[in-house]
């Protein structure tokens, strides 16, 4: 860094800078350049902090806002003044630096104390970091190789949040700085709110009569064929054809530069009233002729903006509502708020780089995935030879008995009325498979189509049969993390399948579902994929026995089990083995092997689909089926029942713990070391396997002391985790949630970025809609922790409650020093506490309603083992604030 004593100059542009005042030969400053084309003005709302900035107000096209060069010595404690007198200002800006400010909230690897500071101004004020998708390094230490971080950032009102279009780090070798530098690009034309599409069927446009009545057009044409023939594939063949032929007819096409919804007809009428009423009042020749008009001239600009409003309002809302409930797990969901983040969404693999080789085209690098999705479709390797071969001997068996050939009972027969009222329940939004046959178009069909599909399903179950179009899949790979990495490897398929054959797939796994539920075959530790059941049981179980296992001044030893590729590598032949032995009414075992057998997948990279692979191995991605299946693939994997009380396993589909309960550890090691023998040999004989470094033990007290304990699973060692994760949650080892708040809170702070930008005025929602983004985007995700509300101290619910209150701030913009508490009751929105605590009581009520075995057992072995226990132990447990409603 040098002294600037000369004016800086850049040919086509001007410069704002500010030289640092220090005593010495330790200069530096902060500069501004700005194009010759760009209008701006120095301006003077930060002028009384003593510090190193800079700001110009900037007017270009539809742009006008404030942007603020600043840098934050090392040494210096971040001035959160900066936000408070933008946000006072009511202006639009941008803030750009070195902030020296290190947070996880913006991808550091820790949080120090700017950074403590800069999470404030993020909670406290309307400003969001740009860089929120992005966690690639700007600062590469010269002194210490191995220190690198993220110093420079974006901090914008939501406003400009709204109009980015795109953030980078600049990457280059020639730039001789340890800094690399950012950048963000602005939309500067375009209403925030539209973003451009890819060409597909208009469906809201649709006519859904036009559609039915071709249907049946087709079908009276070809009756006497259709009745007489059995073959599935000729009858799915026709199925999809006639749906196709009706979609031509009344199914419009978008056109790919379609951009966002156009403006219902009543409001372009107003529009156009309005316009009429422009050229009249504003005409040179008959100026001051039609000023009387002025007042209705603008009485129809509120009118027009109010009907926008609101219409962009319903439409949000219609959005939520079509989503579902589960807003935050739905693609469409994601596929918007990421729409909002960046314009950039569309997929742009890199260079792909494997095993010392480079595949550019689209079409290299869809083989590339191919190959490694390959790899993973396949069987493990056997290990237990005898065992693999008495299983292979019965499923083979069975299959060529007359048992397995039985007539499709009454019962299981499916009728018209259930085949619509499924379809009837069906997600509009999924995409359809290689058939291009969408839920929509089931959704809507006529009663002849409907009739058809009923014959296909049955068909389908009572000879094991299905069409070759249902066991093709199509899959888009998307990144593990944020950003498109070269490594293939860090991927995750995406598999699309056909819709017609997800139907015959519900019946049958409702049968099988109820089958299994009916009987009692599926263990209760299990609550993965089951009816009343959820991740909330195996949290508040696992909490509620560490908490009482606390209480007691004893010590908790959980184990968090890895299986490798569970889902991927399931073992068909063991499968069909398990169902056999489950008794599984044998139309569905073999309505299973067919499901299974055969099955191809293809990737789309661009344009361009690899060729197809075989699927060897495990249980299909996207299928309805595929959860139960799996469920009773792993049903009898090793599980402790301990009559003592003292050990304890739960299963969450292949999430898997095991928990031991000691003072001294001498007996429950015992138990461990056979517990995970008996691991060892079930792992091997169904083909799976589990890595001891990817598993983790963790030992939970609140004393100081720690134990060597050595845990072996295949003759490695299992590593200890003071924060072992579990379905989401992150726990530690004095069970406080310290460490789960932190990351919660860094979620939320970006999540609220989201609110931030669309309730800027340019996006005209309203309130109620902006709240009902808030419940799906950022309550949801503080809403999961309910379970651990007994025992989570007030000082941490403050902080989640602290994120609900920068949101009421953003949404409603009440006056300064409004009373938040009244803010909430006068809006209707719980406070974050009683919320959460209204939700776990509600959560066990539900759950003792429908005997939940673990949530039962957790309140029996509560009240026996604290029934005239203290008071203050008794509190220290996850259950105490239930003490009235259990």
């Amino acid at each position: 860094e040098e002294q600037a004593n000369l004016h800086l100059r850049f040919e086509g542009y001007s410069s704002i800078f500010k030289t640092r005042a220090r005593g010495g030969n330790y200069g530096g400053g902060v500069a501004l350049f700005i194009r010759d084309d760009v209008s701006f003005t120095e301006s003077r709302i930060l002028s009384s902090l003593d510090l190193e900035i800079v700001e110009i107000s900037i007017a270009y096209r539809n742009l006008n806002f404030l942007a603020v060069s600043y840098y934050n010595p090392p040494d210096v404690e971040l001035s959160a003044a900066v936000w408070k007198l933008l946000d006072e200002s009511k202006q639009d800006y941008i803030v750009c630096g070195d902030l020296n400010a290190r947070t996880k909230s913006v991808g550091c690897n820790l949080t120090q104390g700017n950074g403590k500071i800069l999470d404030e101004v993020l909670l406290s004020y309307n400003a969001i970091s740009l860089n929120d998708n992005d966690f690639t390094i700007t600062f590469h230490s010269y002194s210490d190789s191995q220190y690198s971080e993220i110093l420079d950032l974006f901090i914008c009102s939501g406003g400009i949040g709204s109009k980015k279009l795109s953030y980078q780090v600049i990457n280059n070798s020639l730039l001789c700085s340890d800094h690399c530098p950012i950048e963000t690009c602005l939309d500067i034309i375009c209403d925030p709110a539209n973003r451009s599409i890819t060409t597909r069927l208009d469906f809201e446009k649709a006519n859904w009569e036009l559609f039915k009545g071709k249907l049946e057009e087709i079908y009276e044409g070809n009756n006497a064929i259709l009745e007489n023939n059995t073959d599935i594939e000729s009858l799915n063949d026709f199925f999809v054809k006639s749906i196709h032929e009706a979609a031509r007819i009344a199914i419009p096409v978008k056109g790919s530069g379609f951009r966002g919804k156009p403006l219902p007809k009543h409001i372009l009428e107003l529009i156009e009233q309005r316009h009429a009423l422009k050229k009249k009042i504003f005409n040179i020749k008959s100026r001051g002729k039609f000023d009387h008009l002025k007042p209705e001239f603008n009485k129809l600009g509120k009118l027009i903006k109010e009907k926008i409003i609101e219409c962009r309002a319903e439409s949000w809302k219609r959005f939520l509502n079509k989503i579902g409930t589960t807003h935050v797990s739905s693609k469409p969901f994601w596929d918007k708020i990421n729409q909002i983040r960046s314009r950039k969404t569309k997929a742009n693999y890199p260079t792909l780089k494997f095993r010392g080789n480079e595949f550019k085209t689209d079409r290299h690098k869809a083989e590339v995935f191919s190959k490694i999705l390959s790899e993973t479709f396949s069987d493990n390797p056997v290990v237990n030879e005898e065992h693999d071969e008495n299983v292979n001997r019965k499923v083979s068996e069975y299959m060529n008995s007359n048992s397995s050939r039985a007539n499709l009972s009454d019962d299981y027969k499916v009728s018209s009325m259930s085949v619509l009222k499924t379809i009837g329940k069906l997600n509009s939004h999924t995409a359809p498979g290689c058939d291009e046959v969408s839920n929509i178009m089931l959704k809507n069909l006529s009663i002849s189509a409907v009739n058809l599909l009923t014959k296909i399903v049955n068909i389908s179950l009572e000879k094991a049969v299905l069409a070759d179009s249902w066991k093709r899949s199509k899959v888009t790979m998307i990144p593990k993390k944020s950003g498109y990495d070269e490594d293939p490897t860090c991927y995750r398929p995406i598999s699309l399948t056909s819709c017609v054959g997800k139907v015959v797939e519900r019946f049958v796994t409702e049968q099988l579902s109820s089958y299994l539920e009916n009987n009692n075959l599926l263990v209760a530790e299990q609550s993965g994929f089951r009816k009343h059941r959820s991740t909330q049981d195996n949290l508040l179980f696992l909490t509620q026995k560490i908490s009482e296992t606390i209480a007691r001044k004893k010590k908790c030893l959980a184990i968090f089990f890895d299986i490798a590729k569970a889902f991927d590598k399931v073992w068909h032949k063991g499968l069909l083995y398990k169902m056999i032995e489950m008794k599984v009414p044998s139309h569905i075992v073999k309505w299973v092997e067919s499901f299974l057998s055969d099955r191809s997948f293809q990737i789309k990279v661009g344009n361009s689909l690899s060729d197809p692979n075989p699927i060897s191995a495990g249980v299909p991605q996207g299928a309805v089926i595929s959860p139960v299946l799996f469920s009773i693939f792993i049903n009898d994997i090793p599980i402790h029942r301990d009559k003592t009380n003292k050990a304890y396993c739960l299963l969450f589909a292949d999430d898997l713990v095991t928990l031991g309960c000691y003072k001294k550890p001498g007996h429950i090691l015992q138990l461990i070391d056979r517990y995970l023998k008996d691991m060892e040999t079930w792992l091997n004989n169904w083909r799976l396997k589990m890595s001891a470094h990817k598993c983790s033990y963790s030992i939970f007290t609140k004393a100081n002391a720690s134990e060597n304990i050595e845990l072996k699973l295949f003759e490695s060692l299992i590593p200890y985790e003071k924060h072992p994760r579990f379905l989401g949650i992150k726990f530690d080892d004095k069970l406080t949630f310290v460490p789960h708040i932190e990351e919660l809170k860094t979620k939320c702070i970006k999540r609220l970025n989201i609110i931030k930008i669309i309730s800027h005025k340019s996006w005209m929602l309203d309130d109620s809609t902006l709240m009902s983004t808030y419940y799906a985007l950022v309550r949801s995700v503080i809403d999961y922790v309910f379970f651990a509300i007994g025992i989570i101290a007030d000082s941490n619910i403050m902080i989640l409650q602290r994120i609900q209150n920068r949101a009421l701030k953003t949404i409603f913009k009440p006056p300064p020093l409004t009373n938040l508490a009244k803010l909430e009751v006068e809006k209707g929105v719980a406070n974050v506490k009683n919320r959460l605590l209204t939700l776990l009581i509600n959560f066990t009520e539900r759950a003792l309603k429908h005997n939940n075995p673990l949530i039962k057992r957790l309140r029996d072995e509560y009240k026996r083992g604290f029934e005239g226990r203290t008071v203050k132990m008794a509190s220290q447990t996850a259950l105490f604030c239930l003490e009235n409603s259990i």
